[in-house]
This record gives structure tokens, sequence and C-alpha cells, in this order.
């Protein structure tokens, strides 16, 4: 039960980030289809085809260069890919507002994980469960604000520092079921936000884990 209080906690603090530039993507993206529609719609409709034909061809290139480039193990998220180690399962994550929906800028890690085929969803709570976000910089610079925001209800534990590949990870955990939970972030670098990981276990494993370092170590 304390698990599932958790699991919940994160989901709130992480889909909160998040919230404020879907939002702001929303608006921006609605700008720009009207922009595009009136000089589409004023260029006729040849220069419409044009540009279907033209979008088309685009999108199955990068889809065929992706595939193509990807290394092996590594699983393609859509905004980041990520390296799934073997006995892992990637479990998309659904838009909250639309679950027909998957997101590209988040990913759940699962180690023993069980299927149920019934309801189609996945049980963690006997394994190790794994978020990664990837977040803009106005969402990114939030982060550290969790702190405070577990801190209401459990013991946290500030980590230090650790480099792993090309990020540097800041952190604390909370152990509220009997092993850490560890909350994490570290930033691409140039302004351009960063990632946000929640780790939580059913037993405990460590961050010098070769499971966890090779995932951490994949993200760029």
């Amino acid at each position: 039960m304390k698990k599932i209080i958790v699991l919940f906690m994160i989901t709130i603090f992480v889909l909160s980030l998040a919230s404020c530039s879907k939002s702001t993507n929303i608006e921006s993206t609605e700008n720009t289809e009207k922009q595009d529609s009136t000089i589409i719609e004023s260029e006729g409709n040849t220069e419409k085809q044009d540009s279907n034909i033209t979008e088309s061809a685009q999108s199955d290139t990068e889809a065929q260069a992706s595939s193509e480039t990807l290394p092996d193990g590594y699983y393609n998220v859509g905004d980041f890919t990520v390296f799934v180690p073997e006995g892992w399962t990637a479990i998309p994550v659904p838009d909250r507002d639309d679950p027909s929906k998957i997101l590209t800028y988040d990913i759940q890690l699962a180690k023993d994980a069980i299927y149920n085929e019934a309801s189609n969803t996945w049980n963690t709570d006997d394994g190790v469960s794994f978020y990664v976000t990837l977040l803009p910089q106005e969402d990114f610079e939030r982060v550290p604000e969790g702190r405070d925001y577990y801190a209401k209800d459990f013991a946290v534990t500030d980590m230090e520092d650790i480099t792993i590949g090309e990020l540097t990870w800041h952190g604390f955990s909370v152990n509220p079921i009997g092993a850490p939970v560890y909350m994490m972030w570290a930033a691409r670098g140039n302004g351009v936000g960063g990632y946000y990981t929640s780790i939580s276990t059913a037993y405990d494993m460590s961050l010098e884990d070769a499971d966890i370092q090779a995932i951490l170590g994949s993200l760029k």
C-alpha cells in the first residue's frame, strides 16, 4: 500500500511539471497551424499537395533513419532514447487526458514486472519501477522543489552528486517501503532542459547496480 502511495505521488508531481509545458506547446501548435493554414489556402491546391507529399516523405525518412541508427537494446521513446537491460520491460506511458495517445517524453522501465492480459496492465509491485521523464528547461528548473514536496510526508535523505556517462545527477531518496526510492535529475546542458527520474523497488537495490548504471548512462 505504501508503495502505491509513493508511486501516486511521483506521478502527480511529474505530471504537474509536464502539464505546464504541454499547455504551452498546444497553444503554440494551434497558432502555428492557423498561420500555416492561411498561407496554404492562399497558395492553392497544388502547393497543398506538394506540402503533403514532402511532409510524408520526410516523416518516412526520419522514421527509417531512427530505426536504422538505434543501437541494440535501446528503446525510442519519441523525444529521447534509453537503454533497456535484459530482463527489463519498457512500458509506454499514456496521456492522462487521452489514454489512446502515448507520451513521447515519458517512459516507465520495469524489472520483474508481471503482465495482466485481462486488464492490459503491468504489475511492478514486486520488482523495480524506473520512470524517466524529459522536461523542457522551464519545468526542469522546478524539479528541485520536489524535495519539499516529499518532505511533507517522508524523511528525505540528500544524495551526493554522481556522474554517469554524459550527465551529472543530483537528488535525494525517501524510504517509506523498506527500500529506498530515488528521485534524481540531470541537466542536458545549454539550457535545453533535462531528465527527471524516480526509481522505486520492492527490495534493496543500489544505484551501483549494473542495470541502473546502464540505463542512466544511456541518457544524453
